[in-house]
């Protein structure tokens, strides 16, 4: 589990002019896919149906935790992450956000494979937000754009995850993504660190053999995560 990602309202590291950026931008092309899953788990049927998912999953796939080194008890993909980039702050000109006009925030995540053994054809998973039920209702989600889709079944239901594939990973090595977040609501204002809180994300690792299909596990054992900009997990 990761400590949650943190949008302050006037960073000088990334420059006043990304935060008084006003409204949604015509120059960043996005594809919202918002957590409205089953019990909140993954995307929706109807905002993927026209997506091919890269893979699908049912109980017999192995999971992996993830998360930070601190909340990980034993062998899994270690995540940190600091905040990259903000490209919409509607939240921080007085805007309340919503699906027109979004927060829209990049974190990059160091995905380290501290699993004991080299790695090949493994996803990291998004399984769901806000997984500390901070903001009751809130719209958010991620960008599709940025994402595959791995299908997965369990208990009757269809679940939609987003993903993203890693490369062949050796024990310790690691690799960097961009998760970009979109958020269709307010968020909590945290004035100690002048910061606005985003929503914590759940995730996990999957293994997919090649070319068998996968399988899954229950949603019990997906192991949690957020992001924190600027500081080390928590």
């Amino acid at each position: 589990m990761i400590g949650r990602s943190r949008v302050v309202a006037l960073p000088l590291a990334l420059g006043v002019g990304v935060w008084l950026h006003a409204g949604a931008s015509n120059a960043l092309s996005i594809h919202p896919l918002f957590f409205e899953g089953a019990s909140g788990f993954g995307f929706g049927a109807a905002a993927v149906a026209g997506i091919t998912p890269a893979a699908a999953a049912d109980r017999d796939a192995q999971w992996i935790l993830a998360g930070a080194r601190s909340f990980v008890p034993g062998p899994g993909l270690i995540v940190e992450n600091h905040l990259s980039a903000v490209h919409e702050n509607p939240q921080g000109q007085g805007r309340t956000p919503r699906e027109a006009d979004p927060f829209i925030v990049d974190s990059t995540w160091t995905v380290a494979n501290q699993t004991g053994a080299a790695l090949s054809g493994a996803y990291l998973v998004f399984t769901k937000i806000d997984a500390d039920a901070r903001y009751h209702g809130l719209r958010a989600g991620l960008d599709g754009d940025l994402l595959q889709i791995l299908e997965y079944s369990f208990g009757g239901a269809e679940y939609f995850f987003g993903a993203m594939r890693l490369p062949n990973l050796g024990v310790g090595q690691s690799i960097d993504l961009t998760v970009r977040y979109v958020v269709a609501g307010s968020l909590d204002y945290d004035a100690e660190t002048n910061a606005f809180v985003l929503p914590r994300l759940g995730i996990a690792g999957l293994v997919v053999p090649e070319p068998t299909p996968i399988a899954g596990i229950a949603l019990g054992l997906i192991g949690f995560a957020g992001a924190r900009a600027r500081r080390g997990p928590g």
